[in-house]
């Protein structure tokens, strides 16, 4: 308002005047404080925790990383060993004896018991029995050797089978967190926007602040 339109005024034209003023300086005071105190608080918290999510997402991620690298190196030696105990038990399968494990010990006990009574006539009836005996107990040996590769290739199989669920699972979370990372950016990046707007309408309020002070 210029100097001539004020001396034009009559008194109580610059008594409201200087009323309506001093409402719009209040006003915009109160504004500017709300700002202050208030709107730029508010935010700067919510980027505060966005950002903090976001750290904890991205370390999560790193940790799920050496996590899969982990269990992957595990996965290929578990099918090393796999692969190893199946070509085993091909051959042992193929060169496994007709006879049934009880006839087999049975037949041990029952040459063993010859011998141990001297039951026979020469040398070379003893060495007969001897020799039933040891190839009874060699098929025995095998038979168990190829149950034992076995409930090996079964716990092999088992462990593979968890380690596939574990990265199976690390997979979904990862994903998860991606989504999440995804999300908090995008927070973060209008909160940011809030911001820049929040600091022009601050520095818009101030100058028109300024400028009625000054009249």
């Amino acid at each position: 308002m210029s100097e001539k339109h004020l001396e034009s005024l009559g008194w109580n034209d610059l008594v409201a005047q200087k009323r309506q003023l001093t409402t719009e300086l209040k006003e915009l005071s109160d504004k500017l404080i709300d700002i202050d105190r208030n709107q730029f608080r508010s935010i700067g918290n919510a980027i505060k925790e966005q950002r903090t999510l976001l750290d904890s997402y991205t370390e999560r991620l790193k940790q799920i990383r050496s996590e899969v690298d982990n269990r992957n190196s595990e996965l290929l030696s578990v099918s090393e060993k796999l692969s190893q105990s199946r070509n085993f038990l091909s051959m042992m399968e193929a060169r496994l004896p007709s006879e049934k494990e009880e006839d087999l010990q049975a037949i041990v006990q029952k040459n063993q018991d010859r011998i141990d009574a001297k039951d026979y006539k020469s040398q070379r009836e003893k060495d007969d029995i001897l020799s039933r005996i040891k190839d009874a107990t060699m098929k025995l040996e095998a038979i168990k050797a190829t149950r034992t590769i076995k409930e090996q290739f079964s716990k092999l199989n088992q462990e593979s089978s968890n380690i596939n669920n574990a990265l199976k699972q690390l997979d979904e979370e990862r994903n998860s967190l991606r989504g999440k990372i995804s999300t908090a950016n995008a927070a973060l990046d209008s909160l940011y926007d809030s911001k820049r707007k929040l600091t022009s309408e601050h520095q818009s309020y101030l100058g028109r602040y300024d400028n009625i002070a000054k009249q």
